[in-house]
């Protein structure tokens, strides 16, 4: 199991510098200091630095992801830079994370794997519909005939009975 970096969050002025691992256990350390920069020191503009950024999970990204959406809805300007190491730009990428984050820099993730939804972001019933038939689409896409049995997730499907 590889070894876990401790987080490290940053700040200088209105510019957050995130290094480490970011995961459920240290997530919150950034969440309080986007606090500390915007709502205690007012700073009307915030810069997230990932570049030195080791790991990021969904979980906490999307926890991240929702604070600076909240944010830009209260007329708060956020920019980020991203991660230097390449697999994990990637992954903020494909997985939508530098859009919602920062959407003036960063297109939607046009990735469309068949394990894989990039996170998605709606604010009315038909938007959210859209989103729950592409997470079924996908879900539905890993669905693959091996002889008799299919296999769906972790699941073997043999006729409708689940085993």
């Amino acid at each position: 199991m590889p070894v876990q970096i401790p987080l490290e969050v940053s700040r200088v002025d209105n510019r957050l510098t995130v290094a480490g691992d970011l995961g459920l256990s240290s997530y919150l350390r950034l969440l309080a200091a986007i606090h500390q920069a915007t709502d205690t020191q007012g700073y009307a503009d915030l810069i997230l630095d990932f570049s030195p950024c080791t790991a990021a999970f969904s979980a906490s990204m999307l926890a991240v992801c929702s604070q600076i959406m909240l944010l830009r809805a209260r007329g708060i300007d956020v920019s980020i830079s991203l991660p230097v190491k390449d697999q994990l730009r990637k992954l903020f990428h494909n997985c939508n994370w530098a859009n919602l984050l920062d959407p003036s820099a960063y297109d939607p993730s046009n990735y469309r794997g068949y394990s894989h939804v990039p996170a998605t972001r709606f604010t009315s019933p038909p938007e959210q519909n859209s989103a729950v038939q592409r997470y079924h689409q996908c879900c539905y896409g890993l669905t693959k005939w091996n002889g008799q049995a299919r296999h769906c997730g972790n699941r073997m499907v043999v006729g409708r009975d689940y085993r």
